[in-house]
């Protein structure tokens, strides 16, 4: 694995979720699911999360998986839109997806990042997303799905899924003091079978 002090520094400006969720991920995996051998980051993007966790060593190996070609960053890339050429089991699937169903950016800061990070219309990769998560996460497996309030309320999201939500951990808003940004009120869902 590349430095991951460097990996961080690179990437400070290019993402959305994985600085401010990295080591909130890696608590509820610690605190609450235990290690896992094999793990897949979806929408990963430059993988904070997924390096996090395997620095962390709480997963054995950490597959990588985003529709953008990030293949020289990890050594372990599947290039998909969502789950679409994913076809192996894992026990451990992190997903920090598109928040907002809407045409227009929710606010200032994100109306500066391109909108593949941000816009699902019609909730089109959240229901594919849904739909094959059932087949790709093994049997005592965990899913770790991040979204927002102001997107949609946590419940709302089971008339998609066929796994059970067993817990919900709750992130109050965030203002990052160095680049003055409100990150929302929002929520990890914690899927199991």
């Amino acid at each position: 694995m590349k430095d991951i002090k460097a990996f961080l520094e690179r990437y400070r400006d290019s993402h959305l979720g994985g600085i401010y969720y990295k080591d909130k991920i890696v608590t509820i995996v610690r605190e609450n699911i235990g290690n896992k051998k094999k793990a897949l980051e979806v929408c990963c993007g430059c993988g904070i999360i997924g390096k996090t966790l395997l620095e962390s060593s709480l997963v054995e190996t950490m597959t990588f998986s985003d529709i953008q070609d990030m293949s020289e960053e990890h050594e372990d890339f599947i290039q998909s839109d969502g789950l679409d050429n994913v076809s192996e089991k894992y026990d451990l699937v992190v997903c920090s997806p598109p928040w907002y169903n809407s045409e227009e950016p929710p606010g200032p800061f994100l109306s500066k990042k391109p909108s593949i990070l941000w816009k699902d219309l019609d909730w089109q990769f959240h229901k594919k997303f849904y739909k094959k998560i059932i087949d790709i996460l093994a049997e005592d497996g965990s899913l770790l799905v991040t979204s927002c309030f102001g997107a949609r309320q946590p419940e709302e999201w089971v008339d998609m899924c066929d796994l059970k939500i067993k817990k919900v951990f709750i992130n109050e808003p965030h203002i990052n003091e160095a680049t003055g940004n409100t990150y929302p009120s929002n929520y990890i869902l914690w899927w199991t079978h």
